[in-house]
């Protein structure tokens, strides 16, 4: 990192003083723009995890400290960067207190702790600055800022993205010089985790990061769950709307009318999707998915059947026109159907096309319903189940 962008990014500890709560809402960064000096383009989303408020301080609180946490990019560089402050009264103890106490160097670690356990996260400060000093006119107090960055090289970012999945940050350890600061982040640990979710989503977007799909790696870690996770879910008070889960870990949504298509990877019980740049975890239970408003995506159950024996040896010609017979035409699937139904067929061409075929549909209540909301008519559904 050059000079000019240790420049930048000891403005940017002062920039990110104040997070905005309407850019969490839509995934835009706190900030983005050019830097002045280095004209580089620089992109910011930040979060408090720990801080005084103003009821705080009314009760002097003084033990608190604030505790902002950014990750951004600044040109062609990835940092995460943690801002601490503690403020007290202005008097010379104070003064010698906060300056032995706020005592940052390189090599400080900012560590990210999980509510769902597991390794936590670890960044080690490759930039270190700490102040003291007096700040305000009316009601003048002595402020220690400490800024501790650590820069994440592009080939990282896709094992960062990986390593923090679906989970959700609660606490938070400061390793400076001269103490060690834990603090649970409480509603700000959520709040922080989409932060990097939608970081990640930007990185993917411009190109920096490899895209969520389901590499060679990843089929190896989630073969089976990934598996299990395939097929469409319908939404149960909307069945209009459904999302198809691909096996190439691509997805397409269906709802309120418009297309969306994106990515997915399943762990567990747990499905992780990408869409417009969004992350977002969804609960899975077997075949229902439960979105984050609670709403149930259902697929039908998924029946395995066993291919049908073919003689190895014919001995007769009645047995060969027997196996010849039943392998003449192509059997046709429900997806079939309900692309020549959207495609605007005749009723007695889609009948006809079957009726050729072997095939003989075994159709469930789902899967009833699934024809009707796409649009396939009573006459073609009548003949499927004859």
């Amino acid at each position: 990192m050059n000079d000019s962008q240790l420049a930048c990014l000891g403005a940017l500890g002062l920039a990110l003083a104040i997070p905005s709560e309407a850019a969490a809402q839509d995934c835009k960064p706190n900030f983005s723009g050019k830097d002045r000096l280095t004209k580089a383009q620089t992109d910011v989303w930040s979060q408090y995890v720990s801080s005084t408020g103003l009821t705080s301080q009314l009760v002097l609180e003084k033990a608190n400290v604030n505790l902002n946490f950014a990750i951004a990019r600044i040109g062609d560089v990835t940092i995460v960067q943690l801002t601490l402050t503690k403020e007290e009264e202005p008097n010379k103890v104070a003064r010698a207190v906060l300056e032995s106490q706020y005592q940052a160097s390189k090599g400080n670690q900012i560590v990210l702790g999980f509510k769902e356990g597991g390794t936590p996260l670890t960044f080690v400060a490759s930039e270190a600055t700490s102040t003291t000093e007096v700040k305000g006119a009316l009601f003048p107090k002595i402020t220690a800022t400490v800024i501790l960055t650590a820069q994440i090289k592009n080939d990282e970012l896709s094992v960062l993205r990986d390593s923090i999945g679906t989970r959700q940050f609660d606490v938070i350890r400061v390793g400076l010089s001269s103490q060690t600061i834990d603090k649970e982040m409480k509603g700000n640990g959520k709040k922080l985790s989409e932060k990097f979710a939608c970081f990640f989503s930007f990185a993917e977007q411009r190109g920096f990061m490899k895209p969520t799909v389901v590499s060679t790696a990843a089929k190896g870690r989630n073969a089976v769950a990934s598996t299990g996770a395939t097929g469409r879910y319908t939404r149960r008070d909307k069945p209009t709307d459904y999302v198809d889960l691909n096996a190439d870990g691509t997805l397409a949504l269906l709802q309120d009318g418009k297309t969306y298509v994106g990515s997915f990877t399943a762990t567990g019980d747990t499905v992780s999707m990408l869409i417009d740049r969004v992350r977002n975890a969804f609960e899975l239970s077997g075949n229902v998915i439960v979105d984050p408003n609670g709403h149930l995506w259902e697929r039908p159950p998924q029946v395995q059947r066993e291919p049908e024996a073919v003689p190895a040896v014919i001995t007769t010609s009645t047995q060969a026109a027997k196996v010849q017979s039943s392998s003449t035409g192509t059997k046709i699937t429900i997806d079939q159907v309900i692309h020549m139904a959207a495609a605007k067929l005749a009723d007695d061409i889609i009948i006809a096309t079957f009726a050729k075929s072997s095939s003989r549909f075994e159709l469930a209540p789902a899967d009833l319903i699934r024809l009707k909301t796409a649009g396939v008519s009573d006459a073609v559904i009548r003949a499927m189940t004859k």
